[in-house]
């Protein structure tokens, strides 16, 4: 939804069409200004053609959001946190694999957004070994990565985005030992 102000309206809805929230973006002003109104709620959108289905990619705003969900399962978390973590994975146990792709805000004085993303990896990582405890396996069953790009997710044409989402992967895959 566009306003007359140049910013535009970006709604977050619940499975029943409600709205939990709604994000406002100033497009014109020189540096960026985003409002943020109602329950931060981040929204899934899973992806019945991904090539990777146990793939969830987590990105901060909903243009990245809406670029990124085109070819994988998204999470957009409307900002550079991840509230109630233990709770999504307890509803969403189809994903074993995690991408946080937040801005790199290397132009600013502190990298805010990759400040965010380790810390976020840190407790998808943490909350997930608290899952599994107790089992009995070598490495585990899950894979936590963050990828700092040079530019947003949304900045990025489609094979871009696969280029860096299947690099993740690929390099996260374990070689086995020449003998």
């Amino acid at each position: 939804m566009s306003c007359p102000d140049s910013s535009v309206i970006y709604p977050n809805l619940d499975e029943h069409g409600e709205l939990i929230s709604y994000q406002r973006r100033w497009l014109d002003l020189g540096y960026r200004k985003i409002i943020t109104k109602g329950k931060r709620v981040p929204t899934l959108l899973y992806n019945e053609r991904s090539q990777l289905p146990g793939l969830l990619v987590l990105v901060e705003d909903f243009v990245s959001y809406m670029r990124v969900a085109e070819q994988y399962n998204c999470l957009c978390l409307w900002g550079t946190s991840f509230p109630n973590i233990s709770d999504f994975l307890a509803k969403n146990k189809q994903f074993s694999q995690f991408i946080v792709w937040l801005d790199n805000d290397e132009q600013k004085q502190i990298n805010s957004g990759q400040i965010a993303a380790k810390k976020i990896c840190n407790n998808l990582d943490y909350t997930l070994s608290y899952i599994h405890r107790g089992r009995s396996f070598q490495t585990p069953d899950w894979g936590v990565h963050n990828l700092a790009t040079e530019h947003d997710p949304k900045q990025y044409v489609d094979s871009e985005i696969r280029q860096f989402i299947e690099g993740v992967i690929h390099a996260s895959i374990k070689q086995p030992n020449a003998s």
